[in-house]
């Protein structure tokens, strides 16, 4: 039996923590595999534009775009799941759903827009990429304004 009495509470009340444990063993090995793979994708992917540049721009602009997409596509899978367990914290906690929701899309709203600016920086097309950042700012500033108005209600009540 490693670790304390907690570990029950944290991993479904099981008896035996060594599962917890293993667990995260796990998902530190996966984590990391994902990794470097994501790191020898970028590399390659690097050093191809790199020599497309000076050839053919288009190509080396279409490598950036169909490499920032298979990163995001295989980092996907574990931020849905980063997101689903965040619902099961605040749940555990008694935090309002709707609120968790609205601040799970906003950061989702923020990643999102950061990416798609960063692909367009990379294309050559900063003003494009400005706008796409300041539409993401928008946008999130309209998600926001449910939580915003029930801390402007919050104060009011307190006076």
């Amino acid at each position: 039996h490693t670790g304390g009495p907690c570990c029950r509470d944290v991993y479904d009340g099981q008896s035996d923590c060594q599962s917890f444990y293993d667990d995260q063993k796990r998902v530190w090995a996966l984590a990391m595999e994902l990794l470097f793979k994501i790191i020898g994708i970028a590399f390659c992917s690097a050093m191809l534009s790199i020599l497309l540049k000076k050839s053919n721009q288009e190509f080396a602009l279409a490598v950036t775009i169909v490499t920032s997409v298979l990163i995001f596509t295989m980092i996907f899978n574990m931020l849905k799941d980063v997101f689903v367990q965040i619902k099961a914290i605040a749940g555990l906690g008694g935090v309002d759903l709707s609120y968790l929701g609205i601040i799970i899309k906003v950061v989702s709203i923020a990643y999102l827009s950061e990416y798609a600016s960063a692909v367009l920086e990379d294309a050559g097309e900063s003003a494009i990429a400005k706008k796409v950042e300041l539409a993401g700012k928008i946008i999130i500033f309209f998600m926001a304004l449910p939580i915003i108005e029930s801390l402007f209600k919050l104060i009011i009540a307190l006076f």
